[in-house]
């Protein structure tokens, strides 16, 4: 756990550069809620900090060193309902939120009562001249319940708008550049996700449906022990050319293309990787041109990614892999069939933290995610690969 607290340390030293003149300040961080029809997903900032799996907790960082950890309470037993964390090994005080909730589980409603031991702890620490520090991006769907919570929070505390910073940047900052521990959870979940598409490819023929080659790759990562970090993509004919296709109940046909868009999840650390293969088992002339194009065009983006450049920068076209990926394409009279991104962020969330108008920098991990799609033809070819950024350039994970 010593990462970890290395992890709020180095936080805690950026935020009193920051705040000098702060002379008491606490970063809250919220953890995910449990949902009976899905199985539990940390908070992804949570995690990177703490290293704790438990749902509902929250976790307190004070200006003088002080960290604490506040867990629900539960009104019903809760080890006879479900599996709890292992919380030894942690540096953090441990108390309880507040009064029991009214389950085994905590609910995503504010209810002021089961949180009154933290309000408690946070009024008598910060008075009326403190600062509270939390996650406030307003355009990460993925903050939205801790976002709420500290809406509620900061009423029942009767702050002031001057009391209240967002570290979301700093946060997303310190979560792009991956250590090597977060390399070899995402290599891990990468050769996890490699065994499946190799699955795919022994797998498909004429025939068979796309929810049976879905079938195929999650009983892989399960086999591996591996979670999908998002749900598996498999689009045949027509439906190839639909990005984030879902339906999965189209028969395979001759003749047809399949995109396979899958990740398995490693210790939460995510991996995406995309083919597209024939079903046939060879490819038509046509879709060879095309498959050729996309393939030659990851290439070349690959070739030009490193320190310095951006994902995407339309000040700095010259600079930017997307904006180069669209001239590749334009220059071949096909840029107005790349409908999406050349890439994204990739680490404990699919589609990451980070500021695209920060220059790539070694430790960034990043897809390159070509496409072409003709929906007119029934054509759709994406190749998608993970790549960190290095001193050199970029290295394929």
């Amino acid at each position: 756990m010593i990462m970890y607290k290395k992890r709020r340390a180095l936080l805690l030293d950026m935020l009193h550069e920051m705040y000098p003149e702060v002379e008491r300040g606490v970063v809250v961080f919220f953890a995910g809620f449990e949902d009976s029809r899905y199985i539990f997903r940390q908070e992804s900032s949570f995690y990177y900090f703490t290293g704790i799996n438990e749902p509902g907790a929250v976790t307190c960082l004070y200006w003088d060193g002080r960290e604490e950890l506040f867990l629900p309470k539960y009104s019903r037993a809760r080890e006879q309902w479900a599996t709890t964390a292992s919380l030894g090994g942690h540096s953090f005080d441990m108390k309880s939120l507040g009064k029991p909730c009214q389950s085994y589980y905590m609910k995503p409603f504010f209810y002021e009562d089961e949180y009154e031991n933290v309000i408690k702890d946070l009024k008598d620490y910060l008075g009326k001249q403190g600062l509270l520090l939390t996650l406030l991006d307003q355009s990460n769907d993925s903050y939205f319940f801790p976002i709420h919570r500290f809406e509620n929070l900061f009423s029942c505390m009767s702050l002031i708008a001057e009391q209240v910073a967002d570290i979301s940047p700093m946060v997303a900052s310190l979560r792009r550049k991956k250590d090597d521990h977060e390399l070899e959870l995402l290599s891990q979940a990468i050769e996890v996700t490699k065994k499946a598409h190799l699955a795919v490819a022994q797998t498909i023929k004429p025939d068979m449906y796309e929810y049976e080659l879905q079938a195929e790759i999650e009983r892989v990562f399960t086999k591996q022990h591996a979670q999908i970090a998002f749900p598996s993509i498999v689009a045949a004919g027509k439906n190839s050319t639909v990005l984030h296709y879902m339906d999965r109940d189209k028969k395979l046909q001759k003749g047809d293309l399949v995109v396979v868009d899958i990740g398995a999840q490693v210790g939460l650390y995510c991996a995406d990787m995309t083919r597209t293969y024939p079903v046939s088992g060879l490819f038509t002339d046509r879709q060879q041109k095309v498959y050729d194009i996309v393939l030659e065009l990851q290439t070349y983006i690959a070739s030009r990614a490193k320190p310095g450049s951006f994902l995407q920068n339309s000040a700095v076209p010259e600079r930017s892999l997307h904006h180069m990926a669209e001239q590749f394409l334009e220059e071949r009279g096909l840029k107005q069939y790349f409908v999406h991104g050349i890439g994204h962020f990739l680490g404990l969330d699919v589609h990451d933290v980070g500021d695209l108008g920060i220059p790539l920098g070694v430790g960034d991990v990043i897809t390159i995610e070509p496409g072409l799609y003709f929906p007119k033809e029934n054509i759709g070819v994406r190749i998608e690969d993970v790549f960190v950024i290095t001193h050199e350039g970029c290295k394929k994970l």
